[in-house]
């Protein structure tokens, strides 16, 4: 599940957690109403705020959501883009130490052969060591 989903199922979980805390709120108001028939206008304008309070924080969760996944993405590209440096510099220092080891066995190669025209036991001796 990635960030963007759980911030979507949060989000609607807060929604639906708001709007049950409105209905609530509006019960409450109601039973006050019957009693007390004067705040008509009070009572329509606190659930349209609440509304309004509702429905702004929503956006502004989805703008955060929206926020969140386009940072995620672009640390996932800035991680990819290191990640594939990292290895084409590796891949570098291969081929590199791959032709240093080449040399060195060329020049392995060349010793033993001028060792061997020079003494003709002394290829036997380092042959004996290595």
């Amino acid at each position: 599940m990635t960030i963007l989903d759980s911030l979507q199922t949060l989000g609607r979980s807060v929604f639906i957690g708001c709007f049950g805390l409105v209905a609530a709120r509006i019960a409450v108001y109601e039973e006050e109403d019957d009693e007390d028939d004067e705040d008509d206008e009070d009572d329509e304008d606190f659930d349209v705020t609440t509304e309004a309070q509702v429905v702004a924080y929503l956006n502004d969760q989805q703008r955060i959501a929206a926020e969140l996944a386009s940072r995620q993405s672009t640390e996932r590209d800035k991680i990819t883009a290191n990640h594939d440096e990292i290895v084409a510099k590796r891949d570098e220092e291969v081929a590199a130490l791959k032709e240093m080891v080449a040399a060195l066995s060329l020049e392995n190669a060349e010793l033993k052969t001028k060792i061997a025209s020079t003494t003709p036991c002394g290829l036997q001796n380092i042959e004996g060591e290595a």
